[in-house]
């Protein structure tokens, strides 16, 4: 590795917003930096024989950083990474990483592919949804230096003092209570949950030692803003055996589980946030991965949330919401554009509008984007499938508050042997994607002769990945969306149509 505070000419951004270098022909990132930019560098060996870069500047250019960035953790957090670009800086700067990834990983030429910037929700109508570990304060530091040798389910079991939080880049780890891009709602709820969290640490198996098979608060999920519920979802998890168990033992430590979850107290918290629902589940990380499921334990029971154009809907732990209500509007308009409009065939289209056309959807979730699509088309024929039981109830629940449960179908399996097994005439396919490429998918479609396709990813190389596999779509058009302002998160959303 070459030495600290090296002069380094950043190459351009990745799609995660970091400034890319070059170290010994190896690809190295610096966050915090802008393309063309030379800055010295002192380098940390984030594990796994990957290096991060921590820019180092003269005085008066970290002191004009900092009060830019307006955050003390900025610089080793791994969330905002582009909080110190101007709103214009964001997107140049994501267009030129994602459709860079594009073109790099799907093997294609993308340069005449038109692209649009979609307007989300507003910033103080952001819903966020965090997952992060309960981490010791004094652990937190010797997590910094020795990465891969104390994992925080160990670190919690000798220390009395708790805070939830990510993952750094390097040193501390990054206290979500402090977390200036979040919402400040979600922000008082993160330090009340961590009050809560001290004020219980013997009760949650905190100050317990570990090697006694017990069961502790390893993570907690948070989910406020946007107008939708306040969820805390506590994650309780046994590291004590990762081999097979017998089912008497797995049993055992299941009943162990519920019985210290059903004896949490949560007066205070609530007193605090009474619209706040808390649930909880349990996970064993024994061989068979057994599990309680996630119930709700405190607080009011599952509301109905209402999007922008007042439609009701049910969501409940674990099917979250996938979007803001106000980015849902920006999805709903962008994905009937791309399944009916400027498409070649333009008025054979719409024909298909006028007609009783069955559209797939793989990955619904709480069926959202089909009921408001079916209300608005009511001749649609509405195939929503999910890998998630939970989910698919909140959707039945949700077509029949809207009355389209005659138009809709949804179903819990698995979304590619869903459609291979399908025998209707499918003329449109909108697909959610994870981060995953979902191998195989694009020639299934083009093997049922599935004519356009809706892909909705959250990054740029998912996309990419399962467009490399196969060439029978056309990719017409490709739309963005910034899902949190100052971070990399743009979700991807392509046009295709078939060859």
């Amino acid at each position: 590795m070459s030495n600290d505070h090296d002069l380094y000419h950043i190459e351009g951004l990745n799609w995660a917003g970091l400034g890319i270098v070059k170290v010994n022909e190896k690809v190295r990132c610096v966050p915090l930096t802008k393309p063309s930019e030379q800055v010295r560098v002192r380098w940390h060996d984030a594990g796994w024989g990957r290096w991060i870069g921590e820019r180092i500047d003269h005085e008066e250019v970290r002191i004009a950083l900092d009060t830019q960035l307006d955050c003390e953790q900025a610089r080793r957090c791994t969330g905002c990474s582009l909080r110190h670009l101007s709103t214009i800086e964001q997107q140049e700067a994501q267009a030129q990483s994602h459709l860079g990834a594009l073109e790099r990983l799907s093997l294609r030429t993308i340069a005449n592919v038109p692209f649009h910037w979609l307007k989300g929700a507003e910033r103080s109508a952001y819903r966020v949804r965090v997952t992060a570990r309960v981490w010791s304060k004094r652990a937190s530091v010797s997590l910094s230096t020795h990465p891969k040798e104390q994992e925080p389910a160990n670190a919690v079991s000798h220390f009395n003092d708790y805070l939830i939080a990510l993952r750094s880049r390097w040193g501390d780890v990054i206290d979500l209570s402090k977390c200036p891009n979040h919402p400040q709602r979600l922000r008082n709820l993160v330090k009340a949950c961590t009050r809560w969290i001290n004020h219980n640490a013997h009760d949650l198996n905190l100050s317990q030692s570990l090697e006694n098979g017990l069961f502790h608060l390893a993570r907690v999920s948070i989910q406020a803003g946007g107008g939708l519920p306040q969820w805390l979802i506590l994650h309780f998890e046994d590291f004590s055996h990762r081999g097979s168990l017998k089912a008497s033992e797995r049993k055992k430590r299941l009943e162990y589980a519920r019985i210290l979850i059903s004896q949490l107290k949560f007066d205070e918290l609530l007193n605090d946030h009474p619209t706040l629902t808390i649930y909880a589940d349990a996970k064993l990380q024994d061989q068979a991965q057994s599990s309680l499921s996630i119930r709700h334990i405190a607080g009011p029971g599952p509301k109905l949330w209402s999007c922008e154009r007042g439609l009701p809907f049910v969501a409940r732990p674990p099917a979250w919401l996938p979007q803001s209500p106000g980015t849902l509007e920006s999805l709903r308009g962008i994905v009937a554009r791309c399944l009916w409009g400027n498409l070649p065939n333009e008025n054979r289209q719409s024909k298909d509008i006028q007609q009783k056309t069955s559209i797939f959807e793989l990955g619904c979730g709480i069926g959202v984007l089909g009921i408001a699509l079916v209300l608005e088309r009511p001749q649609l024929n509405w195939i929503g499938v999910d890998l998630e039981p939970e989910a698919i109830a909140c959707a039945q629940e949700s077509a029949v508050l809207n009355q389209v449960d005659e138009q809709v179908q949804f179903i819990a399996q698995d979304g590619r042997r869903a459609l291979a097994e399908n025998s209707e005439v499918i003329s449109h396919l909108i697909i959610h994607a994870m981060r995953r490429p979902l191998s195989g998918l694009l020639a299934l479609a083009a093997h049922k002769q599935i004519k356009s396709i809706c892909y909705l990813a959250p990054s740029a190389p998912s996309l990419a990945r399962d467009l490399a596999e196969d060439e029978a779509y056309h990719l017409d058009a490709l739309y963005f969306i910034d899902q949190m302002p100052g971070t990399a998160q743009a979700m991807t959303i392509a046009q295709l149509h078939l060859k």
